[in-house]
């Protein structure tokens, strides 16, 4: 990213993807889960697809 302020916005996502990608299998199990249970609710809320298409509502196949 060329934007040092816009590239700014994005460190704290950049660390936390190294933190989950390096955590034992036991916290990304629930990470899955919150996965899910977000999915859960962006159906519960847009059940027609208006805002969040289908596309980005794939689920991560539990462990």
């Amino acid at each position: 990213m060329s934007d040092p302020e816009f590239a700014s916005w994005f460190t704290k996502l950049r660390e936390d993807i190294d933190v989950m990608a390096n955590m034992p299998k036991v916290e990304a199990e629930r990470l899955v889960v919150l996965h899910s249970k977000l999915i859960d609710l962006i159906d519960f809320l847009d059940p027609h697809c208006v805002r969040v298409p289908p596309m980005y509502r794939t689920r991560i196949e539990q462990p």
